[in-house]
This record gives structure tokens, C-alpha cells and sequence, in this order.
């Protein structure tokens, strides 16, 4: 009995160790699917890592390549713009100068212009100066020759000698002179000294018919008419009269007087009547009311 027990005993720790037999050659074979598994997942991951980091390099080449080819078109339109901005830099330089240029030249002619009028003022200084001093000449031969006349004559009042006619020629030729370059003011003033002190000379008519015009030209027309009507009242005879008379009534009909329009340049068409502006008056007239 004694063995028996002993048989089932090995029985039975055989059959214990028969049961795991069985169970650890399964668990080996799926060790090893499972580990030849892991390493075929482990590659492909490999593989498709590498996949996509050729895609991305790929992706980020042809990014680059597209980034260089848009910083080259934006150079290329800097560039262009910087040429277009060089271009109208320059333009603008050149007109700069041209104005600074015209700006000079300006300058210069204003100052030659000055200049001028500075000499013109001088030579009628001048003028005025050798007319003074031979006046002075002239008034000591005259206290001279009273003097010598003695105490018969004292009682008759001396008549002042004539101014040199030949003077008052150069004098009058100086101050048309200095109405042909513009300088109106010395020639009126200059004028305007020539009829006093050459009161009776060939020229002082002309010399009234210039200060009428230039008195007009200032808008000082009472003081024009003045002058004009000098000339018929102190020289009847002399040739710019009716010039004078035509004058001074188209003065009238700007001052709305035509009653002195009618008078005056009815006596230039009636005593004038074979002159230029005698034609003029009368077509003229017929603006009075």
C-alpha cells in the first residue's frame, strides 16, 4: 500500500510537470512572435521616419527655392524703384538749378539795372552841376557889366543874359536819354527844371509834352492837362501843339469833362485840320454824350 501511495505520488508530480511542459513551449514561440514583431514595427517606423523627413526636406527646399526667387523680385522692384527715384532725384537737381541759375542771372541784371540808374542819377548830377556853374558864370558877368555901367544906368533894371541854347540842347538830350532807359523819375524832375530855367528854349515844349505824359503815367491827370495846356498858351506856333491839344482833351474825356474835350479837340480840328490826329478828334467826339 505503502507503494502505492508512492506511485501516485510520482504520478501525480509527473503529471504536475507534464502540464507545464506543455505550457512553457507556447509561451516561448509567442515570446519569440512577439519579439520578431517588435523588431519588424521598429523598421518600418524607421522607414516611414525617413520617408517623411525626405518629404520635408523636400518641402522645405522647394520653400526656400521659393522664398530666394520672392526676395529676387523684390530686389529687382527695389532696384527698379531706387533707378525710377535716382531718375527724378536727378530731374529735380537739374530744375533746382536752373532756377538758381535764373535766380543769379536776376540778380545780376538787377544789379546792372542799378547800377545804370545809379550812373544815370550821377550824370544828371552832373548836368545840373555844369548848368549851375555856368548860370553862376553868367549871373557874375551880368553883376560885372552892372558894375561897370555905372551910376546913369542904375535906375534901369538890367535884363538877365539868355541861357546858353547850346547847354540847354545837351541838357534836354541827357534827360530823353534817361526817359529811354526807364528812369521816369530823374527825367521828370529833370524836365521840370529845364522849363524854368529855360523858359524860352526851342525844346521846352517838348519838355512840357513829356511832363504831361509822364504825370499821366503816374495817374496824376489834373497836373498832365496842366502841362499840356502850357504849350498852345506860351507857344501857339510851335509844332506839338496840336500833339498837346489832343492830349489834353482825351484827358478831359477820361475826367468825364467833355465839355473841355469838345473845346479842345474842336480847335485841333478846326485850326488843324491837315494834321494826323485832327481826323482822330473828330471821329473821337462822338464819344461825348
Amino acid at each position: 500500500m505503502g507503494e502505492a501511495r508512492l506511485g501516485r505520488r510520482d504520478f501525480g508530480a509527473r503529471g504536475r510537470l507534464g502540464w507545464a511542459g506543455r505550457w512553457a513551449a507556447p509561451a516561448a514561440w509567442m515570446s519569440t512572435v512577439l519579439l520578431t514583431a517588435g523588431a519588424c514595427a521598429t523598421g518600418q517606423d524607421v522607414a516611414d521616419v525617413r520617408a517623411e523627413l525626405r518629404v520635408l526636406a523636400a518641402r522645405q527646399d522647394s520653400a526656400f527655392r521659393a522664398l530666394m526667387a520672392s526676395v529676387a523680385r523684390g530686389n529687382e522692384r527695389a532696384m527698379d524703384s531706387l533707378a525710377v527715384l535716382t531718375g527724378e532725384l536727378f530731374e529735380f537737381r537739374g530744375d533746382v538749378n536752373s532756377r538758381l541759375v535764373a535766380i543769379r542771372e536776376q540778380q545780376l541784371r538787377m544789379g546792372e539795372l542799378a547800377g545804370q540808374s545809379q550812373r544815370s542819377l550821377e550824370s544828371l548830377r552832373q548836368d545840373v552841376s555844369a548848368q549851375r556853374r555856368e548860370m553862376a558864370r553868367q549871373r557874375a558877368a551880368r553883376e560885372a557889366a552892372e558894375a561897370e555901367a555905372g551910376d546913369a544906368e542904375e535906375d534901369a533894371a538890367p535884363e538877365p543874359p539868355a541861357p546858353d541854347p547850346e547847354i540847354g540842347r545837351q541838357n534836354y538830350q541827357a534827360l530823353v536819354q534817361h526817359l529811354d532807359r526807364g528812369n521816369f523819375v530823374i527825367a521828370k524832375q529833370g524836365f521840370a527844371g529845364f522849363v524854368e530855367e529855360f523858359p524860352n528854349h526851342e525844346f521846352t515844349p517838348a519838355a512840357y509834352l513829356h511832363l504831361g505824359e509822364l504825370s499821366s503815367q503816374d495817374d496824376l491827370l489834373d497836373e498832365a492837362v496842366a502841362y499840356y495846356l502850357r504849350i498852345p498858351e506860351l507857344f501857339p506856333t510851335a509844332d506839338v501843339v496840336p500833339d498837346a491839344l489832343y492830349r489834353a482833351g482825351a484827358l478831359f474825356l477820361e475826367l468825364d469833362d467833355c465839355d473841355q474835350t469838345r473845346e479842345h479837340w474842336g480847335r485841333l480840328a478846326e485850326s488843324y485840320a491837315e494834321h494826323r490826329l485832327a481826323a482822330r478828334a473828330r471821329e473821337r467826339l462822338q464819344e461825348c454824350p
